[in-house]
């Protein structure tokens, strides 16, 4: 009895191990490549663990400031250097996804024209503008961040949620294409973006415990902008696309840690009023 138990914790330990390596590998640049290809049931797993990867993407970016702190670096340069971290450790690849997204809902086109446009790897003029406008949001707001003394809760929030949103978009809304990297993700049970969920309790945790309702807001703020970006995308494209998840990630990234400075600036001038 005890042998057989001990087998089965084993073999889930495996299977979970193997799920969060799928989730790192797809997620990040991040090295920690499973043995073997990720079956289908890992790339299906491996949505649990989206907001960890996202809140350990958060806290590592975190580790970056605090050594970019201690080499006294500009908070300009600094949010850049933190810009540039981010998009190298994650390849890209959700920005990918926004300027394919821009490009293709940003044409007005009909449903298949839009599809169609989204998958060709060229990058058109929206596109490009769209990936200029959040990375020119993101590097401002680091750098409202690093001079308000760079607390952990807010990358952990923005970072993590972030990823979150994409596992919750895969089980709510259909897939918009027959084929495509998202297809992969099929099959995906609301549970699994429930146990995703979890590691998002951490920088709510820390906010609260530092007293940082800002954090709180933010995380609101940012679940709302992608809930209604992803019905409306849904609704014009009957489902959504691997390019649409990364947009999605993106913009809940940038609108989290955006209201979480607006929110404390606000918070300061209540409470110094």
């Amino acid at each position: 009895m005890v042998g057989s138990g001990l087998g089965r914790l084993r073999r889930r330990l495996g299977e979970e191990m193997r799920a969060f390596a799928a989730a790192a590998g797809l997620l990040t640049r991040i090295p920690i490549a499973p043995k073997t290809p990720p079956s289908p049931e890992d790339l299906r797993r491996s949505l649990r663990w989206y907001g960890a990867v996202g809140v350990l993407l958060g806290f590592l970016l975190w580790a970056v400031s605090l050594a970019l702190r201690e080499l006294r670096v500009p908070a300009p340069g600094a949010a850049a250097l933190l810009v540039a971290v981010d998009v190298w450790w994650t390849g890209g690849l959700h920005f990918d996804g926004w300027m394919d997204a821009a490009d293709g809902l940003g044409s007005h086109r009909n449903r298949e024209r839009i599809l169609e446009i989204m998958r060709d790897s060229r990058v058109g003029a929206m596109g490009v503008l769209a990936a200029v406008c959040a990375l020119l949001v993101e590097w401002a707001f680091l750098q409202t961040w690093w001079i308000r003394g760079a607390a952990p809760d807010v990358l952990l929030a923005a970072w993590g949620w972030s990823r979150w949103v994409m596992a919750w978009a895969v089980v709510v809304y259909p897939y918009a294409r027959e084929e495509g990297m998202g297809a992969a993700l099929r099959g995906a049970r609301r549970s699994d973006a429930v146990w995703s969920a979890i590691p998002l309790l951490i920088p709510a945790v820390m906010a609260i415990g530092n007293g940082r309702l800002s954090v709180l807001v933010a995380s609101a703020a940012a679940w709302a902008a992608a809930w209604r970006a992803a019905g409306r995308i849904a609704g014009r494209l009957g489902g959504l696309t691997g390019d649409v998840y990364g947009a999605l990630c993106v913009m809940t990234q940038v609108v989290c840690l955006a209201s979480a400075e607006v929110a404390e600036s606000w918070m300061e001038r209540i409470g110094g009023s």
